[in-house]
């Protein structure tokens, strides 16, 4: 499988986000929502970490059952809906992986080098995380998330 770039530098980034907190004014800040659906396989919410380049690749988490937060990670290749599933902590302040592993990941995600879902696994194994292989079922939306919306801008909105 093939992950290719699509990353926004840091810089452009944080341009474009004082640009946009600087538009928004003082009377209203602006939120970013992050892009999330619920899926019609099992109505859990699923809400985009990062994306490969022209929507090859989704790095997801789906909630838990009563939506209370994130009980799994996905790196799902979009065109067969195949990936690495990693289940995360049932703990409120712990539940997120490692910064190793996330970074580890989102490279996956994004890169030019070509991974296979083998070698996902074993980069994994070799952090020291659990994961297993996945096929997403029909009518999940991982790949499907939306797009990030700026939104609560008030008069100065989009």
């Amino acid at each position: 499988m093939r992950w290719g770039t699509t990353a926004m530098p840091k810089r452009f980034a944080a341009i474009t986000t004082g640009a946009l907190a600087l538009s928004c004014g003082m009377a209203q800040a602006c939120e970013i929502a992050m892009p999330s659906c619920a899926s019609a396989s099992n109505g859990r919410v699923s809400t985009l970490y990062e994306e490969g380049p022209k929507d090859s690749a989704s790095l997801f988490f789906e909630d838990d059952a009563a939506g209370d937060q994130p009980a799994t990670l996905f790196l799902i290749e979009c065109t067969s809906r195949k990936g690495v599933k990693i289940d995360l902590p049932d703990d409120a302040d712990g539940w997120l992986p490692p910064n190793a592993v996330l970074d580890y990941l989102r490279e996956a995600t994004t890169s030019e080098k070509s991974y296979s879902l083998s070698q996902i696994r074993a980069g994994l194994r070799a952090l020291g995380q659990d994961s297993r292989m996945t096929t997403l079922p029909a009518g999940h939306c991982g790949c499907e998330l939306p797009k990030m919306e700026i939104t609560g801008c008030g008069e100065y909105g989009p």
